[in-house]
């Protein structure tokens, strides 16, 4: 019997391809089943059949995994990982290997569609050859001529005779048999549709496994079933799908919060847990502290309107008891004199000099100092006071004790500028106007106002950030002007100067307007 791997391998090689007609393999004129076995042994020791072997073929582009599913699907024994290369590589035309076999090729009988010979079967596609041979059959048997002339001997004549009803019977068999073969051809029909079902939907799956460009899904045909599948999750989509909810506004977030607050206290909204515990949740509830979000404040009735009245109050109160408990000098015998915002501002009788007083730190890491002060209170420029020191130590110019300089505003003016209290007379305290903090409370130990509270309401004070620092907390919690510096920004430090003036400016006017100003 002719192999079919052998036969199957040539038909390839000429860029054929096999009919397949239900189980059946029709190659050139031989027909084999599915199953027949083939010469090649895998390596687990049987032969692999026809239909592995071309669905092998026909599925090489596949990798195993999904090659295994495929096979699963097509009730097909799978080839192995180990034998796939092999098999292929024989049937593009490779050599023949160990694994083929044809000694050892199990005997098989074709199947059905043909006349087993020895080595073949003949097979008869099409019912009009079917009935042509079946006439040539009656024909033989109804003949008793001899081919060469001559008679025959009676025993001779039954024996023909034997063998005539014998081919009678063979030729009513083979006529019953065709319905059986319609039937079958019928059958084959169905197997045929059915595979073209099973490849169609592996060829699904593979397409499930493909990227498709998003742009040419909508120009994919879809069979009937898709199109209901997909209209039945499309109204699945918008049954779902959350609508948009509308901006959320003042107005109605107090609508919302108001009616879940209406929901919450009706009785059918309650679960029976809380109507049992209702008792327990108000005595609970009695014991704590209300608290109140902002929408609950916008809807108090209550009143806020007393507390500025109230704050004003205050103050004057404590203004008041501030003025009471100021001692009092017998000897300076102090004048009083209103300022323009109508606060009294206390001028000793001895007080002769009337030039404002500014007081710097005397320490080199401060900001502002005799060193630099002048610049930038006349000339609106900062320098660093380590800069400045060292300038004027190149140039043998020491620092003056106290820096008096000249303002034109309305009118000159004259001030003065120290860095050392202690040269400070009684009566000169009422001259200090301002004063630059470094940020320590220790700086004004020796000063007439130790504490920075009364000191701040004497004196206004000025603290000066870099830009690249943090403010200290100590400086936060007292009554100064903090003045911003850039060290990157020089057109910044006018700035600066003019709000020192400014602030300068108002104090003098609110609390020492007695002075040169």
């Amino acid at each position: 019997m002719a192999d079919p791997l052998t036969i199957l391998r040539g038909i390839l090689l000429e860029g054929g391809t096999p009919n397949i007609e239900g189980d059946d393999y029709l190659l050139g004129r031989y027909k084999f089943n599915k199953n027949t076995p083939t010469a090649f042994k895998s390596s687990t020791g049987s032969n692999y059949s026809l239909g592995s072997v071309y669905f092998l073929h026909s599925n090489r582009s596949l990798n195993h995994g999904a090659y295994i599913l495929a096979a699963s699907r097509n009730n097909i024994q799978a080839v192995n990982f180990n034998d796939k290369k092999e098999l292929l590589s024989y049937l593009d035309g490779g050599e023949i290997t160990a694994s083929i076999q044809f000694d050892s090729l199990p005997t098989s009988t074709p199947t059905m569609g043909g006349i087993s010979t020895a080595d073949d079967t003949i097979t008869i596609p099409e019912g009009q050859q079917m009935d042509q041979d079946l006439q040539k059959l009656s024909d033989d048997t109804t003949s008793t001529q001899l081919p060469f002339g001559g008679s025959l001997t009676q025993k001779e004549q039954e024996q023909i005779e034997q063998q005539s009803q014998q081919q009678q019977q063979d030729l009513s068999t083979l006529q019953s048999s065709l319905p059986q073969q319609q039937q079958q051809q019928q059958d084959d029909d169905y197997n045929d549709q059915y595979q073209d079902m099973a490849i169609q939907e592996f060829d699904e799956f593979k397409s499930d496994q493909i990227k498709i460009d998003p742009l040419l899904i909508h120009d994919k045909e879809l069979t009937a079933q898709q199109k209901k599948d997909k209209a039945i999750f499309a109204d699945k989509i918008d049954t779902k799908k959350i609508k948009p909810e509308s901006p959320l506004t003042v107005d109605t977030y107090i609508e919302q919060v108001r009616t879940k607050r209406k929901n919450a206290s009706s009785e059918e909204n309650k679960s029976s847990f809380i109507i049992a515990d209702q008792e327990v949740t108000k005595a609970i509830n009695n014991r704590e502290n209300k608290s109140s979000d902002k929408v609950s404040v916008l809807q108090s009735s209550v009143s806020f309107a007393n507390i500025l009245t109230n704050y004003k109050k205050f103050k004057i109160e404590d203004e008041e008891e501030k003025r009471r408990k100021r001692p009092s000098s017998s000897s300076s015998s102090p004048n009083i004199k209103s300022s323009p915002n109508g606060s009294p501002s206390i001028i000793p009788s001895n007080l002769k000099n009337r030039t404002p007083i500014i007081i710097v730190p005397s320490t080199l890491t401060a900001s502002i100092s005799l060193y630099n002060v002048l610049e930038f209170l006349q000339q609106s420029f900062f320098r660093p006071t380590l800069e400045k020191k060292q300038e004027m130590a190149s140039q043998n110019i020491m620092k003056p004790p106290m820096i008096t300089f000249d303002r034109i505003t309305t009118q000159k003016v004259t001030y003065e500028v120290i860095d050392n209290v202690k040269s400070l007379k009684p009566e000169d305290w009422y001259r200090v106007v301002a004063a630059f903090v470094q940020g320590e409370a220790w700086q004004f130990k020796d000063w007439k106002w130790s504490n920075p509270a009364d000191l701040f309401a004497n004196i206004r004070g000025f603290y000066v950030k870099f830009d690249d620092s943090n403010l200290p907390d100590v400086v936060k919690s007292w009554d100064v002007k903090v003045l911003h510096i850039s060290k990157s920004k020089r057109h910044l430090d006018h700035t600066a100067q003019v709000e020192f003036w400014n602030a300068f400016d108002d104090f003098v006017n609110a609390k020492k307007s007695y002075l040169n100003h």
